[in-house]
C-alpha cells in the first residue's frame, strides 16, 4: 500500500517545473494527481503522463 493511496492530490503550477515533479511524485505514491496551470507546458518539455490512467476519474 503506497503512502498516498486513494487521495486526491490538487496541484496548481503542475505544467513545469517543480509543479510537475510534486505531481508526478504523488502519482508515484498511490494519489490521483488534479494538475491545475495558467500556462500549457513548456515547449518541448514534459511528455509525462499519469502512470495509472485507470486511476482518474
Amino acid at each position: 500500500m503506497a503512502l498516498l493511496d486513494g487521495k486526491v492530490a490538487i496541484i496548481t503550477g503542475g505544467a513545469n517545473g517543480i509543479g510537475l515533479a510534486i505531481a508526478q511524485k504523488f502519482a508515484a505514491e498511490g494519489a490521483t494527481p488534479v494538475i491545475a496551470d495558467m500556462k500549457a507546458p513548456a515547449e518541448g518539455g514534459s511528455s509525462w503522463k499519469p502512470t495509472s490512467p485507470s486511476r482518474l476519474r
